[in-house]
C-alpha cells in the first residue's frame, strides 16, 4: 500500500494540487485512491470540527484506531492512496483543545509508527501564515474568514488566548504551523517541504509531481527528504 498524504494550512493550495495530482496519476492509468477531506469527515476519521468540547485522550485513540483500520482494510492494495488535508489537520485539532504538545507529539509518534505499514511519504506545504491566509481569505470573498474566525472562537485554545476575528484566526494557523513543523522530527519517511509564501503555484505543482511523485508513482523509488522554496 502507498501512502500519500498532502498537508498544510487553509489556502496553501492543497485540494487543487491533489486534482492536479489524481489527474496526472489517471493519465498514466496507475490506480490511486481520493480520500477528499468530505470522505474523511463522513466515513473514516468523523467531523472533528464540530465538537470544541471533547476529551484530548479519547479523541487521540479515536483517530489512532480509525488509522489502524484503514491501513489493515488495505495493506494489501496496490493503489496510491491520497489523503487530502489529514495527519496535519489532527495535530490542529488537537491544538485547538489544548492538548499539550508533549502529548501531541506523542500521538504523531504512535501514528507515524502506524504508517511503517505503508509505503508512506508527504507533501507538506508550508508557508508564512499571516500571508497565505490573508491571500486566502480575500480570494474566496465568501466570507470565508469570519465563518472560520467564529468557529475557532468556539475553542479552548483561542479563548484561553483571548483571541477574536481574523486577527485571531491569523495567530492560531500561526501557532499551528509551528507545531506541525515540530511534529515533522518524528516523521521517518519521504518528505517534501515546499514553502509556498510566494504563491507561485504552477512551479511548485510541476516541481512536486515531476520530482517527488510521479518517479515513486512508476518505482517507489525516492527516499529522503527535500525542501525547496520560491529562490532555492
Amino acid at each position: 500500500m502507498q501512502l500519500l498524504l498532502i498537508e498544510g494550512q487553509p489556502g496553501s493550495g492543497k485540494t487543487t494540487f491533489v486534482e492536479k495530482i489524481c489527474g496526472s496519476l489517471a493519465d498514466r492509468n496507475a490506480k490511486f485512491v481520493l480520500n477528499d477531506e468530505y470522505r474523511q469527515d463522513t466515513a473514516i476519521f468523523g467531523d472533528l470540527w464540530e465538537d470544541n468540547t471533547v476529551q484530548s485522550s479519547a479523541t487521540q485513540e479515536l483517530l489512532l484506531t480509525a488509522w489502524r483500520k484503514y491501513i489493515f482494510d488495505n495493506q494489501d492494495d496496490n493503489a496510491i492512496h491520497i489523503f487530502d488535508n489529514s495527519l496535519m489537520n489532527h495535530i490542529q485539532y488537537l491544538m485547538a483543545i489544548t492538548t499539550p504538545e508533549e502529548e501531541v507529539m506523542q500521538f504523531f509518534s504512535r501514528i507515524a509508527a502506524v504508517f511503517e505499514q505503508t509505503d508512506a511519504r508527504m507533501v507538506f506545504l508550508d508557508g508564512d501564515s499571516e500571508i497565505v491566509i490573508k491571500r486566502v481569505d480575500a480570494a474566496r470573498k465568501n466570507g470565508w474568514g469570519e465563518r472560520v474566525a467564529a468557529m475557532l472562537e468556539g475553542f479552548p485554545y483561542q479563548q484561553q488566548r483571548n483571541r477574536k476575528g481574523k486577527s485571531g484566526m491569523a495567530k492560531f494557523f500561526s501557532d499551528s504551523q509551528a507545531l506541525k513543523r515540530k511534529t515533522l522530527e518524528y516523521w521517518a519517511f519521504p518528505l517534501l517541504k515546499v514553502d509556498i509564501t510566494e504563491g507561485h503555484w504552477p512551479e511548485y505543482e510541476a516541481r512536486i509531481l515531476s520530482g517527488f511523485i510521479l518517479p515513486w508513482a512508476r518505482t517507489a523509488s525516492i527516499t529522503g527528504s527535500i525542501e525547496f522554496s520560491q529562490t532555492s
